[in-house]
């Protein structure tokens, strides 16, 4: 049980600085926490580079509807949200 406890606090997205996190709404768009840097942005896919990787939005008509410190509005249809290496 000792190390089932170590493992849920490490993944813990509470504890982690600097965490990724993004809720994406079917038909509108999406919310993204802790955006360092846009790299791409075309009308299927908005490149997202954060502390700990890069991330690739794909989708439909996507734009950028709001950017201020590190929280980033996209709209759109959101088809997928991958992390690239």
């Amino acid at each position: 049980m000792a190390f089932k406890k170590e493992i849920l606090d490490l993944l813990n997205p509470f504890k982690v600085p600097y965490s990724f996190r993004y809720t994406v709404v079917d038909g509108f768009g999406g919310y993204f926490e802790n955006v360092l840097k846009i790299g791409e942005i075309s009308t299927y896919s908005v490149t997202l580079l954060v502390k700990r990787g890069i991330f690739k939005v794909s989708g439909e008509d996507l734009k950028i509807i709001k950017y201020c410190d590190g929280d980033l509005a996209i709209g759109g249809n959101i088809f997928m949200v991958e992390r690239c290496f």
